[in-house]
């Protein structure tokens, strides 16, 4: 027996509260840049400043969140491929362990690689192929400060490359892999450097633009369909702040 509680739903209805916060440090931050404050708002205060640390905490938490609906979402394409038309009752209890067994290893082994793996399994492409090479990266620097942030613990990130000889030292596996990702962001914000792209409040709202643009991509793909459904509740939500509408094709 299964209970379908519908994750990505649950997350984006989650999600709607942090960008709710989100979107006030980012109009916080707009209209101090745009109205410095007098001496008499500083006297007085009257201007409340972004605050960094719960920029960070949101983003890291949207970060979470974006990366699970997209996985989930794929997911979710994948086991309505595999099992969509097989009628539990025509199957005799060696076929219904076997199902089982395969919807466990989708929905249960969690990992942005394996829900890859698994997707090209079920349809002979890769997610690459259906969002394009731009989009699909970007979904990789995603799911890589996912990944970084997911436990709480510091995010260890050096200054400069550490050399080969380095190897056995902690940082020396995450660097190449944090540098990449850091040079995407410095492409795509107007903040610099990757501590800063983690306390701007951009950082959030532009997962979800990535995540929106995939979705829209493997709609186009496979159709409006019960695979689908959770990549069109993802393209429907609008996180708000200077929001455009996801691309019909697979680019950032």
């Amino acid at each position: 027996m299964y209970t379908i509680s519908y994750a990505v739903t649950g997350l984006i209805h989650g999600a709607s509260e942090l960008y709710h916060h989100l979107r006030i440090e980012q109009e916080r931050r707009d209209r101090l840049i745009k109205e410095p404050p007098t001496e008499i708002d500083k006297a007085i205060g009257s201007i409340y400043p972004m605050n960094i640390f719960a920029v960070f905490g949101l983003n890291v938490s949207i970060t979470g969140m974006a990366a699970a609906c997209i996985e989930g979402s794929l997911n979710h394409l994948v086991t309505t491929k595999l099992f969509d038309g097989d009628d539990p009752n025509k199957m005799d209890p060696r076929q219904k362990i076997f199902r089982d067994f395969i919807r466990d290893k989708v929905e249960l082994d969690g990992g942005w690689a394996k829900s890859q793996q698994f997707f090209r399994l079920a349809f002979d492409c890769t997610v690459q192929d259906v969002v394009g090479s731009p989009l699909n990266q970007a979904l990789d620097h995603l799911n890589t400060i996912r990944n970084s942030t997911a436990h709480g613990s510091n995010i260890v990130f050096p200054d400069t490359p550490l050399p080969d000889s380095a190897a056995d030292v902690y940082p020396y596996s995450w660097q190449k892999r944090l540098s990449r990702c850091s040079g995407y962001l410095d492409s795509v914000l107007s903040s610099k450097g990757l501590t800063n792209h983690l306390q701007t409040p951009e950082l959030g709202f532009h997962w979800w633009k990535i995540i929106a643009d995939s979705s829209a991509a493997f709609i186009s793909r496979f159709g409006d369909c019960e695979g689908t459904r959770f990549f069109k509740q993802i393209v429907s939500f609008n996180p708000g702040y200077r929001w455009s509408p996801p691309q019909k094709s697979g680019t950032v």
